[in-house]
C-alpha cells in the first residue's frame, strides 16, 4: 500500500470516529428536539369542532356495521345495490360507444359522458371489494374494533366521557 492510500484510510477512520462521538454527544439534544416537534399542538375551536364532527359520523359508521352485522340481509342488499349500480354504469358506458360506432356520433359528443360513466362503474367495482373485504364475517369485528378505537382516541382528546 502506498502513502496515499494509508493516509485516505486514516482519513476515513478519523472521519468515523468523529461521527461517532458527535452523534453519541448529540443524540440527547435531538431527543429532546424531536419530541419537541412531535408534541401536539392544543387544539383550537376549529379543530374541535372538526374533531366533533368526526366522532360523530365514525358513530353512526359504527351503528351502520352494528346493524349489518345484526342483520345480513340488509348487508346483501347493500352490497346488491352497490353491484347493480355499478353494472348499470358500466353497461351505460358500453352502450353508449356501441350507439356511437353504430349512428355515426362524433366522439366529442359521447366520450365525456362514457368515460364519466365507465369510470364511475370501476371506481364502485373497488368499492364493493373493499366493502367486502371490510364487511366479512372475518373482517367485521376488527372493523368495528378499530371505529371504536379512533372514537375512543377522538373523545379523549376532547376530554369527553
Amino acid at each position: 500500500m502506498g502513502l496515499n492510500t494509508q493516509l485516505v484510510w486514516i482519513y476515513i477512520s478519523i472521519g468515523v470516529v468523529a461521527n461517532v462521538i458527535t452523534g453519541l454527544l448529540l443524540m440527547p439534544l435531538l431527543k429532546a428536539i424531536w419530541t419537541k416537534i412531535n408534541k401536539p399542538a392544543p387544539l383550537t375551536l376549529a379543530g374541535k369542532v372538526q374533531l366533533a364532527q368526526q366522532i360523530e359520523v365514525q358513530e353512526q359508521a359504527l351503528a351502520r356495521i352494528n346493524h349489518m352485522a345484526a342483520n345480513p340481509r340488509d348487508l346483501y342488499f347493500h352490497l346488491f345495490e352497490m353491484a347493480t349500480v355499478m353494472f348499470l354504469c358500466i353497461t351505460g358506458a358500453e352502450c353508449l360507444f356501441i350507439w356511437r360506432l353504430r349512428q355515426d356520433v362524433p366522439i366529442k359528443l359521447v366520450l365525456p359522458a362514457g368515460l364519466v360513466l365507465l369510470v364511475l362503474g370501476l371506481g364502485l367495482s373497488v368499492g364493493v371489494m373493499f366493502d367486502l373485504n371490510r364487511l366479512s364475517v372475518k373482517n367485521i369485528e376488527r372493523t368495528r374494533a378499530a371505529l371504536q378505537q379512533n372514537i375512543d382516541d377522538a373523545k379523549s382528546k376532547l376530554n369527553l366521557p
